[in-house]
């Protein structure tokens, strides 16, 4: 990382996120009254990460008697990103919103040099350990990737998920 270089601040990129929801929603390029299946966000929901924020909104809409036919409005995700900070709901919402033009915002905001968003969920897999390699020896490769690098890798790990749930999902509907 460059000395000086601007970073995404944990949750705060959400705001990012919300803004383009809402510029997208009144320039009816979305429908805020979308119905999503619950499946769709919580592919990219990683569990105990994120103090659960994902199954704490999930439960709060059932409650609250929102979840329909085991979908959910589209505007609701974005309200679960925002006040439940669901890691899984940004991701979803990132996706569907473009991650060029959610980063167009930056300069929007004259939020540059900042680095631009990427998918902070996808990353969080460069992590997991499943071949027992030393963790010292995964933090090492991880501090030697460029900025650059992270973030094409996190948006390659995403495509995979994608692609990972899309294949699971015709296997069992078929």
């Amino acid at each position: 990382m460059a000395p000086g270089q601007l970073m995404p601040l944990a949750s705060t990129v959400k705001i990012l996120i919300a803004i383009e929801f809402a510029k997208q929603a009144s320039h009816h390029l979305i429908n805020e009254d979308t119905r999503v299946p619950l499946i769709d966000p919580a592919k990219y929901y990683i569990p105990f990460t994120n103090g659960n924020a994902h199954p704490k909104w999930v439960l709060y809409k059932k409650k609250a008697g929102h979840i329909v036919n085991d979908s959910i409005r589209l505007i609701d995700i974005g309200r679960g990103m925002i006040l439940f900070s669901s890691n899984a709901n940004g991701e979803y919402l990132m996706d569907l919103l473009g991650l060029s033009d959610i980063n167009s915002n930056l300069h929007l905001l004259h939020l540059s040099p900042h680095t631009p968003l990427y998918y902070f969920s996808s990353a969080l897999f460069f992590y997991q350990n499943p071949k027992k390699v030393g963790e010292d020896r995964i933090a090492e490769a991880i501090r030697s990737m460029s900025p650059a690098d992270y973030m094409r890798a996190a948006n390659l790990i995403h495509l995979e998920v994608n692609d990972h749930v899309q294949r699971t999902w015709h296997r069992r509907n078929q």
